[in-house]
């Protein structure tokens, strides 16, 4: 399994397919600025979720190998 997310961290473009509705939401939000708390909040519908749960949950969303070339991705066309 990690062979497959390394072969995308090696490549420019993250296939959009590989991410949920979700996933890509949340990294569009954090590519235009957003925190990663409040880009979870509003991707996931997250409003009644404690603060430290949405952290925590954005914390291991970015942490997905796919989530983060996507938007580091994102970050370099708006640049």
């Amino acid at each position: 399994m990690f062979k497959f997310f390394k072969s995308f961290s090696d490549t420019k473009d993250i296939p959009e397919e590989l991410l949920t509705p979700k996933q890509e939401k949340f990294s569009l939000l954090v590519s235009s600025g957003s925190s990663y708390s409040d880009a979870y909040r509003e991707a996931y519908k997250a409003t009644k979720m404690q603060a430290r749960s949405v952290h925590r949950e954005a914390s291991a969303l970015h942490a997905n190998p796919l989530v983060t070339a996507r938007v580091n991705e994102l970050r370099k066309k708006a640049a």
